[in-house]
């Protein structure tokens, strides 16, 4: 029986996943899913001069910084390791979602979602502190014309990592002063993560990752965000930079909304980084868009 699982510095009981043939439903769509995928995977690239890409020219696929590679994304509910989130950067874990009516009412998201998640990340994690700065609600389908990432809702499709490790220290600071200055007084290890989950069953659009061991630091091309806000940047990725070597891509095929992902996004002491992004099912798929709430979080341990 092939399984999901990963292990941390918790000894909660994590996910546990037995492999099941899926069907992706709705009231007008039913077609049976393959698990793995073959796709196009859209890298990053600089231009012929050398210039790499604004975040905004990223939006609309711009042919000039558009590095297209055929990848297998591999379906994790068929692997036969084990994920680990300090040895691959992520993990999928069972979550007990509590009751939210609108996930776009702020004030409910605040008292009802984020203490239950950071205190779920902390037992996941095995982390002594854990504070959500941001979360962001996608449901939206993808916009190619889009520039404005902080008012995009929409898949982002091209493979990144949220913010560069100069960007990170400051993003802490301004989030956090207090706590900036207490980790760097007392030379605290911490991250900066990502806990995303459906808020209904993917049926199109999956958020896939990259196993952080397979990516190189030469993968990653900085791209400033100042749209965004002042020093604001971060990855995205190219094609593998060693010759005959690929990433290694995984999705949970329809992941459902009790299946948060967790993926580093910065680690004070240099752990790799886990580059994402949503990729389009190849064949057809239903009209409506994927739904899902993804949060940024302090980790401190």
């Amino acid at each position: 029986m092939a399984t999901v699982s990963a292990a941390t510095a918790s000894s909660t009981s994590l996910l546990n996943i037995s492999h099941v043939a899926t069907v992706a439903k709705s009231s007008n769509f039913n077609v049976s899913r393959i698990s793995d995928l073959d796709i196009d995977m859209q890298y990053v690239k600089s231009n012929n001069e050398g210039v790499a890409p604004s975040h905004a020219e990223l939006f609309g696929n711009h042919p000039d910084f558009l590095d297209l590679q055929r990848v297998i994304i591999r379906d994790a509910r068929e692997a036969e390791h084990v994920f680990s989130f300090p040895d691959n950067g992520f993990q999928w874990s069972k979550f007990n979602v509590p009751q939210i009516k609108d996930y776009e009412d702020k004030q409910q998201v605040s008292e009802k979602y984020l203490p239950v998640l950071e205190q779920f990340v902390k037992e996941q994690l095995g982390a002594s502190f854990v504070k959500a700065f941001s979360h962001k609600v996608r449901n939206k389908t993808y916009n190619p014309s889009a520039t404005d990432a902080r008012s995009y809702s929409g898949p982002a499709l091209r493979p990144h990592v949220d913010i560069t490790s100069k960007f990170a220290p400051l993003l802490l600071r301004y989030q956090a002063t207090e706590l900036f200055k207490k980790i760097s007084e007392e030379n605290k290890h911490w991250q900066i993560i990502n806990a995303w989950r459906p808020i209904k069953t993917v049926r199109r659009d999956p958020l896939v990752v990259a196993d952080a061991t397979s990516v190189a630091l030469e993968d990653h091309l900085l791209v400033p965000s100042p749209e965004v806000g002042p020093g604001v940047e971060g990855w995205f990725l190219k094609k593998p930079s060693k010759e005959h070597s690929k990433h290694s891509w995984w999705y949970l095929n329809e992941q459902t909304p009790e299946e948060v992902l967790l993926f580093r996004q910065y680690d004070s002491e240099g752990s790799p980084v886990v580059p994402h992004t949503a990729i389009s099912f190849p064949g057809p798929v239903p009209d409506e868009a994927r739904e899902s709430i993804e949060v940024r979080m302090i980790v401190v341990y």
